[in-house]
């Protein structure tokens, strides 16, 4: 979820795409996007990020939620 977040970041603050970092955040990010990358199709390719991505992001965020309230019940 963390990476999720670090690519919406760094789209929204204009980072350069060729850097090598945000590359790396990029292509992990869109392994972890649950194949929402292309949900929204806005005109502006950054707010689809924020769309996309961010979905993601919530989605992951209550997958954990429900996964670690599951582990606390265990004796």
């Amino acid at each position: 979820m963390t990476v999720l977040v670090v690519h919406i970041v760094l789209t929204l603050l204009g980072a350069n795409p060729e850097n090598g970092l945000t590359q790396l955040i990029r292509d992990a990010a869109d392994t972890f996007n649950l194949g929402l990358s292309d949900l929204f199709l806005p005109e502006d390719p950054r707010l689809g990020v924020v769309l996309n991505y961010g979905t993601a992001a919530l989605i992951w965020f209550a997958i954990t939620t429900v996964v670690v309230r599951l582990v606390r019940r265990v004796p």
